[in-house]
């Protein structure tokens, strides 16, 4: 096993972290959750699940892409990432791999087609032969691309490896070195293409020298910070409250709204819990009617919207929202102006507008809840699902601590 395909606990809990998903430091998930909770994750900064082939990938008659700069169609960001340019720092393990890939993008459009990522006084590193650039299938670009983690030092006396770094083609074929800002940032990146590695069809074998006989064959598609809808998911249900298990979900019978894995560590939460517990229990809970009454075409647009990821247009009449949490509570946000009112989960399983002049119960009642939030814009909310387009609103009750959004 190479150091980069090693990640210990602490490493793989950063890399959450700067991917914005948030787990206790002293969780007891597997080592296999925690692995396949990070896949996930990256698999939706690819937008995965609506950009990728369900089935093995062939590139071999696939139309080059020839738009340019590339590092501006593969790398993408977000309102609050453009706002916060230049204050994100090597901390950031995401972000910074995301830059190496924009490097590789640059490379790229100069003509540059071997590189390596070194962290200076390490000795492990990752090369990297840029094979093409082509069209997917579902729109944009995909780079075909041959990788390798090495150990630096030992392999630049190896006389195939001068050999192959500085090519008799030309200055273009010779290997360009690059910065890394930590190993950790390096495991990142070296983790994204192992995992597109499994999605190349066995039947695609693009030509390679002898030397790269043993580089893995892999692709490197748009990607960005994860959406809202995505941190949601990945932060809601994160496992017992104290321990952060994954075993034996036990709901607190008093309010419903946290789980744990064990009496043990239910009692060890209850001191904290308690007044939580009961003021859920004790708490005044409405019921507001957000069924539709306009015939609107509707769209939501956040600080996590990423730059190429497409509006999602409500249509008018257009059914209710599955309910995805039963008859269990869970937070809701919810945001209002002068004219209206959006109700929304973590999931964005549903995502509510009222008019104030269509219902102004409703509004009325969402507008005196937000006005104890930030700014009295904004507040959260637990509810549960009453009916289709019901939701019961524990109107008087604010969760105790600020949700992962």
């Amino acid at each position: 096993m190479s150091e980069h395909e090693h990640l210990s606990r602490s490493e793989t809990l950063r890399l959450l972290r700067s991917l914005g998903v948030d787990l206790p430091a002293d969780t007891k998930s597997s080592d296999k959750w925690l692995r396949n909770k990070l896949t996930q994750a990256l698999n939706y900064a690819q937008l995965a699940p609506q950009k990728f082939s369900s089935s093995q990938i062939d590139f071999s008659n696939h139309m080059d892409y020839a738009l340019k700069p590339l590092k501006s169609k593969i790398v993408q960001t977000n309102l609050y990432e453009s706002v916060m340019d230049g204050l994100l720092d090597g901390s950031d393990q995401f972000a910074c791999m995301r830059n190496a890939i924009g490097v590789m993008c640059d490379e790229w459009d100069m003509g540059y087609r071997k590189l390596s990522f070194e962290k200076e006084g390490k000795s492990c590193g990752i090369l990297i032969r840029i094979i093409s650039v082509v069209k997917s299938s579902k729109g944009g670009p995909s780079m075909i691309l041959l990788f390798k983690s090495v150990n630096m030092e030992a392999l630049k006396s190896a006389p195939e490896f001068r050999q192959w770094s500085r090519s008799s083609d030309g200055e273009q074929d010779t290997l360009r070195p690059h910065h890394s800002n930590s190993v950790l940032e390096q495991k990142l990146l070296y983790r994204l293409l192992s995992i597109n590695a499994m999605r190349v069809a066995d039947a695609y074998r693009p030509d390679r020298s002898d030397f790269e006989h043993d580089f893995t064959l892999s692709f490197l598609r748009p990607i960005g910070p994860l959406t809202m809808s995505d941190l949601g998911k990945l932060n809601a249900e994160a496992g017992c409250f104290i321990c952060g298990s994954n075993d034996n979900h036990l709901r607190c019978t008093g309010c419903q709204s946290i789980i744990y894995c064990s009496k043990a560590c239910q009692k060890e939460d209850w001191k904290r819990h308690k007044p939580l517990c009961n003021s859920l229990a004790g708490g005044t809970w409405t019921t507001l009617d957000f069924s539709p009454t306009n015939n609107l075409f509707t769209s939501q647009i956040n600080r996590f919207h990423r730059s190429d990821q497409q509006l999602k247009i409500k249509k008018p009449n257009e059914g209710p929202p599955p309910n995805i949490h039963s008859d269990q509570p869970f937070l809701i946000k919810i945001q209002v102006n002068a004219f209206g009112s959006l109700v929304y989960d973590r999931a964005r399983s549903f995502e509510w507008n009222v008019l104030s002049a269509e219902k102004p119960d409703t509004w009325a009642a969402c507008h005196d809840m937000a006005r104890t939030g930030f700014l009295g814009a904004k507040c959260y909310r637990w509810a549960k699902r009453e009916s289709d387009w019901k939701l019961s609103i524990c109107v008087d009750r604010v969760p105790d601590e600020m949700p992962k959004w």
